[in-house]
């Protein structure tokens, strides 16, 4: 069970990469940038490791099939903490949008860095991984036009995501880690490991992999149908307001592949 996003492409028989892939948070929140921002030249900056390189290819080819370019794409290694040049060069560069593929402490500094350059009242900034201990640690002062899309949103008003919110604070109390896409995720992968598991009667890996194909159920992420390994999923479009997330759009039911 492979929780996180990842960049898709995994086929291996008895591997669940359940989490969101890269067409699904980039093909439909790249329109939607599109036509409610006019979002037509991007500049990609990410850490330099296979996820991030293999986005950027494919938010390259979406980003060209809109009609859209990419004036430049850096890479830089993890535990990167001085981003003054690139900041300088997005700046020179003047794109509509950034797509930020940088990871943890990365996504942090730069984005501080950013915000501190005087940049987020022009420029949009569409960070798929980021999550709610990211944006606190980037500050409201510098999550000015600050977007993020995830298969689950806290904030998503159904049963499934009110029961699971009430059980996990009754479970580990009012000062308990926010509940965030990133953390979910690992949830979600015992849960349906555990619903498959109760649907076949086994924990054969090919006992799972039979039953599951096509298979239909419902979590806090809403409903899902997995398809090859795959899950197909709402996609949440979400902007950073302050220190929380604020839902822009759903996206309904969007295919991994």
């Amino acid at each position: 069970m492979y929780t996180p996003p990842y960049e898709g492409g995994e086929t291996s028989p008895g591997v669940f990469a359940i989490g969101e892939t890269a067409r699904q948070q980039l093909n439909p929140p790249l329109k939607w940038m599109l036509d409610n921002h006019d979002t037509r030249s991007w500049y990609i900056i990410g850490n330099d490791y296979s996820w991030p390189r293999k986005f950027g290819d494919v938010a390259c080819k979406e980003i060209a099939m809109l009609g859209g370019e990419v004036v430049a794409q850096h890479y830089l290694p993890l535990e990167t903490d001085d981003f003054e040049e690139i900041v300088a060069d997005i700046a020179e560069q003047k794109p509509d949008a950034v797509l930020v593929s940088l990871i943890g402490g990365d996504s942090v500094n730069f984005n501080r860095s950013f915000g501190e350059a005087g940049l987020s009242s022009t420029i949009l900034r569409f960070a798929p991984l980021l999550e709610e201990n990211t944006l606190l640690a980037i500050g409201s002062d510098n999550s000015m036009n600050l977007l993020t899309a995830s298969g689950y949103s806290p904030t998503t008003r159904s049963a499934n995501n009110r029961e699971f919110k009430k059980r996990y604070k009754e479970k580990f109390g009012d000062n308990a880690p926010m509940v965030t896409a990133l953390g979910q995720s690992c949830y979600e992968g015992m849960s349906l490991l555990k619903t498959l598991a109760e649907k076949t009667n086994s924990l054969e890996v090919s006992a799972l992999v039979a039953g599951s194909e096509e298979f239909q159920y419902s979590s806090p992420r809403g409903s899902q149908r997995i398809e090859q390994g795959h899950t197909i999923k709402d996609i949440f479009l979400a902007q950073a307001d302050g220190l929380d997330f604020k839902l822009l759009h759903k996206f309904a039911q969007i295919s991994p592949f």
